[in-house]
């Protein structure tokens, strides 16, 4: 059978592109976002293909499953748990998106508001301190 590209409905943070071609060429989304954002630096280039992308590409069918389960009440409740454990993820990484994005949209205007501002500098740095962010909160995140 043959792969179709697609975007998807699981696996999104905005509109599902970078899952989809995750799921296409059998990578981690994760880089594929990356790659998005490192290509934006460059006149926008990565945010003009991710809207082309996102106009294009067609959303994952959905599939019915026919079968019908009876489950346990047991069964029932660890369901429950797990969707609010993938709605937690969901929220937490549009949260960090989100910041990623504030962050480096107040780095592009300050670059182009205030001259002395050196985006060669700043922007490695920031992205440093992210990272710390992010490990700080991984490594508080297990223990608690």
């Amino acid at each position: 059978m043959k792969k179709k590209l697609y975007r998807s409905r699981s696996n999104k943070i905005i509109g599902g592109v970078c899952g989809g071609l995750g799921d296409y060429f059998e990578v981690d989304p994760v880089l594929i976002r990356v790659l998005f954002v490192f290509l934006a630096f460059f006149h926008g280039s990565g945010l003009l293909l991710y809207l082309l992308l996102l106009i294009i590409v067609p959303q994952e069918p959905v599939v019915f499953d026919e079968t019908i389960n009876k489950t346990t009440d047991e069964e029932q409740d660890n369901l429950q748990t797990d969707t609010n454990l993938v709605i937690t993820k969901k929220r937490d990484a549009k949260t960090i998106f989100g910041f990623v994005l504030l962050i480096l949209g107040l780095i592009l205007l300050l670059d182009n508001l205030i001259p002395a501002f050196d985006l060669e500098l700043t922007f490695p740095l920031i992205l440093i301190m992210i990272g710390i962010y992010l490990i700080f909160e991984s490594i508080k995140n297990s223990r608690g």
